[in-house]
């Protein structure tokens, strides 16, 4: 993104690019505690956040994929779940129903009708739902999200959203569906809401593509409209219902979502901080890397240090407090076959085909089948167990803070996750005093078993406990507040050129008084963006630099 700025009279400013931040988040960020919320305004009195439990500082939330429980994934059931490791479960999915607007079942049958061992008889409904109701009995600190959409099931988002009606629909349908199966909270998994072209699964583009100027707008809609019904169930009901997202870290389709209008509306966003590459294209690196790289050759072009976790969780410090910010870490791999060159010949930020090009095989278990394209996609554990085999070798890249299987031979190079980069994730998530992590999906997690091989588990989720169960709890400083109000009225107009946005920002004296000669705008704007001027270089003054904000002066 590209900031710039020229003057237009006395009592007038225009700052272009990600200056949002003067206006947008300033707001935002008020009082003592930090942060402006519609959640604190809820007519009635919505529930507060329930407190963390005390081996809980920082949140550790679990996708629980519903087919978790076919023979491919280990036949695993809600009673594998690392209960007492976690603070959420994101139940992995429900969708929107196209016809009705409503929220509906992915697979009813293993959602409500299905029977397992144990199951809670005072129930109306069987199922893993059925299970989750049972366990959050011996877990009460535990809470519990249906998630809707996900890639291949977001399609019936676009219609619903585009209606004042369809989104009333689907707000009231969601707050019948947790209040029925005794859910906590839903989590908005829309792949995606964005104005970039083709930003979502090619299935969905008859729908996606005609709406492309709206989805956005949509979009914001739609989360205050669910904060709002959410909010007045909660006082009804008192209870606290979250409303979350699994929320982009691309800033290709980031893009195409504005100033991040919704977030305000969240409980915390859940970033996809993974797949930055992968076999839809031809370079070959981490696909959740924690700090940017110089070598990257897809990024070095941009000017800006995208692809990777510190940058998106600086992107979203935009529009939300640290707290509200949650990692995502991948519990699979991304790999490439054919690879060239590389770091050392090890494959990193080599190349391979662009298209066709993901592994497969062995080396790509997890991969989805037919028309997507092989990936590479693999759980934790049988990465372990490819590694057994010497040709396998695995390497840590010290920069970007990643893992990575090259076999020099077949040319097969594997990013994935493992203790040593989850480890760095997680300090990092304590010293900038983030939400916690989640993770996708509990299927991927190993245990090593007595013969030394692995198998399903909870190794990674008993670590992230381990290293986060004695953390403060999260905040970052306090933010910049506004000064008492004035009788000046702000305006916003812009204009994206992908990847780059143009803001414009108009300041207007409506006091009837002259401003005095001398007048300076102070601002702080995301380091994530680049600040321009019309003025000259020596019009803008940069009074300070931080890790997330830097603050200038103009005038």
């Amino acid at each position: 993104m590209k900031a710039k700025a020229n003057r237009k009279a006395i009592g007038q400013a225009r700052i272009l690019a990600a200056l949002m931040s003067l206006v947008v988040l300033l707001p935002l960020y008020s009082g003592a505690a930090g942060v402006y919320s519609p959640i604190a305004k809820a007519a009635g009195g919505a529930p507060a956040d329930p407190s963390p439990a005390a081996d809980h500082p920082r949140k550790i939330v679990a996708y629980f994929p519903e087919w978790g429980d076919q023979e491919n994934k280990g036949f695993y059931t809600i009673d594998k779940i690392p209960w007492d490791k976690i603070t959420h479960i994101n139940y992995a999915f429900a969708k929107v129903n196209a016809q009705t607007n409503k929220i509906d079942f992915m697979d009813r049958k293993a959602a409500i009708e299905k029977d397992y061992p144990g199951q809670l008889a005072s129930l109306s409904f069987k199922g893993h739902f059925n299970q989750l109701v049972k366990y959050k009995q011996l877990y009460p600190d535990v809470r519990t999200l249906i998630s809707v959409g996900g890639w291949s099931g977001s399609g019936g988002f676009y219609t619903m959203a585009n209606s004042e009606a369809g989104r009333e629909t689907f707000a009231s349908s969601v707050v019948d569906f947790l209040r029925t199966y005794q859910f906590n909270g839903v989590d908005i998994d829309w792949e995606y809401p964005s104005g970039t072209g083709q930003s979502g699964n090619p299935i969905d583009s008859s729908v996606a593509e005609p709406l492309r100027k709206v989805n956005y707008d949509n979009y914001v809609l739609l989360m205050k409209k669910l904060r709002e019904k959410l909010d007045a169930a909660g006082a009804q009901d008192n209870q606290k219902y979250d409303l979350t997202i699994a929320a982009t870290a691309s800033s290709w389709i980031l893009g195409g979502m504005k100033l991040g209008e919704a977030n305000p509306y969240l409980d915390w966003a859940n970033l996809m901080t993974y797949d930055f590459h992968g076999a839809w294209n031809g370079y070959v690196g981490p696909h959740s890397a924690l700090y940017p790289d110089s070598r990257d050759t897809e990024t070095a072009a941009l000017g800006t240090p995208v692809l990777n976790t510190d940058w998106a969780v600086r992107y979203y410090l935009g529009t939300l407090p640290p707290e509200k910010i949650v990692v995502g870490v991948p519990y699979y791999s991304r790999g490439w076959k054919n690879v060239n060159g590389g770091i050392n010949n090890t494959g990193l930020w080599g190349s391979a085909a662009t298209t066709g090009g993901g592994a497969d095989g062995k080396y790509g278990i997890w991969n989805d089948p037919a028309p997507e394209q092989p990936a590479g996609a693999n759980p934790i554990w049988h990465i372990l167990n490819l590694l057994k085999d010497p040709a396998n070798k695995r390497y840590f890249d010290s920069v970007t803070k990643t893992p990575y299987l090259y076999n020099a031979d077949k040319k097969i190079f594997l990013s994935y996750e493992d203790t040593e980069s989850l480890g760095y994730k997680l300090d990092y998530i304590k010293e900038k005093g983030l939400g916690g992590m989640m993770f996708w999906e509990l299927t991927g997690d190993y245990s090593q078993q007595a013969d030394g091989t692995y198998t399903y588990g909870s190794s990674l989720t008993s670590f992230a406990y381990d290293k986060l169960k004695t953390a403060s709890l999260p905040g970052g400083t306090v933010k910049p507040q506004l000064p008492a109000p004035k009788n000046f009225s702000i305006g916003f107009s812009g204009n994206y050129d992908h990847p780059n946005y143009t803001y414009s920002l108009k300041i207007t004296n409506n006091t009837g008084a002259d401003i005095a000669g001398g007048w300076r705008l102070e601002f702080d704007l995301p380091t994530t963006t680049t600040l321009t001027s019309a003025w000259g270089a020596g019009s803008v003054e940069q009074l300070s630099a931080g890790w997330d904000f830097n603050r200038y002066r103009i005038g």
